[in-house]
């Protein structure tokens, strides 16, 4: 059947928006006043993708709502764990509020929407969308390189030296800048090659060890995926990792990695964590309760600076090991599948870094979405002969 609407660039234009309010999201003024309802319209967005595919083709609609749910059973048990967990942890400490449940409800929604369903149903303009990604990020990358030549860019200037471009803080901003790096590194042509280059520079200036890292680990452990081994290629990688040691070496000892400063402060945060968790390892504080266990403990903070300790902090082991659980199935049926290299990278450097920075599946900011967005690529792509470009 002819219709005078084409999905698939319906799929695009509502995908772009997301992925556009998404990485604005965490942009200094925004984050500071309109964040809440930045999300919001995020996820309305994302209805409107969805109620237009159920019109357009409802039989199809129906057949993939069915299979989506009957093959990823797991992630359906972690969102009911979610709300019983946040039950028991609101009955013994009193830590939910109206606010909590309504992030409750939108990281449920969040992990059912971006990370099963609209996977399914955009993945033929993912390519396209890495592309718009590629462009953004790398405008802003040209934003926070400006500030550290000159200062200041408009209303934007550094963070204690280091760049941030538009954002609140450099290592989200250096997490943002390596996902444009992976993405322009797998795309044909100069201009991406450029690109690749730029934001390469700006994650540097960001002084971000934690992505700086983590890009590192993903390129060395994704560097034979989908790829024939021939001699040259492992003469070249024996060559690359002697280059990236001697790199690290001389970085760490210009202080770069700020090692001793990070682990310090990140050390007793961790330590606070896994006390917390061993009070109440079952179901956890609440999901609004990091801000004032810390507290309690003498630190003003609003996470542990770890994904994981968040997680178990805010819902419990149990959930957490569901969470570990969807994650390794989703990888593993990515390299089942074969999907396309970078669509592989981009899920697993962003979870490299949430040991250190705040990001996690079935979030709506600017990480936590293209975490949640091509980890579920990875999780319901068909197979790939070929790589998109």
């Amino acid at each position: 059947m002819n219709y005078f609407v084409n999905k698939e660039n319906i799929s695009y234009f509502l995908l772009v928006i997301i992925v556009f309010l998404s990485l604005i999201s965490f942009e200094k003024i925004i984050y500071s006043n309109i964040y809440s309802l930045i999300l919001i319209c995020i996820l309305l967005v994302a209805l409107v993708l969805l109620v237009t595919h159920f019109v357009i083709d409802r039989e199809r609609f129906d057949q993939l709502l069915y299979q989506v749910i009957n093959q990823n059973n797991i992630v359906i048990l972690l969102i009911y764990f979610l709300f019983f967990s946040s039950f028991l942890s609101s009955l013994s400490n009193g830590l939910i509020s109206l606010g909590g449940l309504l992030r409750l409800f939108s990281t449920s929604l969040s992990l059912f929407v971006f990370f099963l369903i609209i996977p399914k149903l955009t993945h033929t303009v993912i390519g396209k969308v890495d592309r718009f990604i590629i462009y953004l990020i790398s405008l802003f990358s040209i934003v926070g390189i400006m500030t550290k030549v000159n200062g200041s860019f408009f209303i934007y200037d550094t963070y204690y030296g280091r760049v941030n471009s538009i954002y609140f803080d450099p290592n989200y901003f250096g997490a943002i800048a390596g996902v444009a790096v992976i993405l322009s590194a797998e795309k044909k042509g100069f201009l991406f090659k450029v690109l690749c280059i730029l934001n390469f520079t700006a994650l540097f200036l960001s002084n971000s060890r934690t992505a700086f890292l983590a890009l590192c680990l993903t390129m060395i452990l994704t560097f034979f995926y989908r790829r024939r081994v021939k001699i040259g290629t492992i003469v070249f990688t024996v060559f690359f990792i002697m280059i990236l040691g001697i790199s690290v070496y001389f970085l760490n000892e210009a202080d770069f990695f700020r090692i001793e400063q990070g682990l310090n402060s990140r050390g007793d945060l961790w330590e606070i964590a896994i006390s917390l968790i061993n009070n109440q390892p079952l179901w956890g504080y609440g999901q609004e309760s990091i801000p004032y266990l810390l507290a309690e403990h003498g630190v003003e903070n609003s996470s542990t600076h770890n994904a994981y300790f968040d997680y178990m902090l805010s819902y419990g082991i149990p959930c957490m090991v569901l969470y570990i659980f969807i994650m390794l199935i989703a990888f593993y049926r990515g390299i089942k599948n074969k999907v396309n290299r970078s669509m592989f990278q981009v899920p697993l450097f962003l979870l490299i870094c949430s040991a250190a920075i705040n990001i996690s599946i079935g979030g709506l900011g600017a990480t936590s979405l293209l975490f949640t967005l091509y980890l579920g690529m990875c999780n319901g792509m068909p197979n790939q002969n070929k790589e998109l470009k």
